[in-house]
């Protein structure tokens, strides 16, 4: 369990700095809160929810014969789906604003909620591939009999 603390202090505390920082500076800059859709309305949270769930399938790989195939194979594949499924999502978020379209205001809105449980999702994942590949969790006890 220290190993999913230590990754979610330290992995998604990173990985959310710079949005907190864009925050702090565009205060900074206009004296007053700009809120999270200007930030956050193009999706960018889902790339680092796919990051996050990167980070989690990192330590998840190396468990062969440590957990139960079934496990480690159920975990991987519904993050390889996530992963996949949050990309495409973003890449296509981001081919509207290439073809100079951008999303008005109240699907920007839209985006920060959707692409903000994302980020939930992501981090759950995540947490759930660091704690089955901590040693002495009960899936590996229960895979080494």
């Amino acid at each position: 369990m220290v190993r999913v603390f230590r990754w979610l202090g330290w992995s998604v505390a990173v990985a959310l700095t710079p949005y907190f920082g864009l925050l702090l500076i565009m205060y900074i800059e206009v004296q007053d809160w700009p809120g999270w859709t200007p930030i956050l309305g193009s999706g960018q949270l889902l790339l680092t929810s796919v990051a996050l769930v990167a980070g989690g399938v990192r330590e998840l790989s190396g468990m062969h014969g440590v957990i139960s195939s079934g496990s480690r194979d159920f975990l991987l594949l519904s993050s390889l789906i996530f992963a996949v499924m949050a990309a495409m999502t973003y890449g296509y978020l981001a081919r509207t604003e290439i073809r100079g379209s951008p999303l008005p205001s109240s699907q920007q809105e839209l985006v920060v909620v959707l692409s903000a449980a994302c980020l939930f999702v992501g981090i759950v994942i995540g947490a759930l591939c660091i704690a089955v590949s901590s040693p002495g969790n009960p899936l590996q006890e229960a895979a080494n009999g």
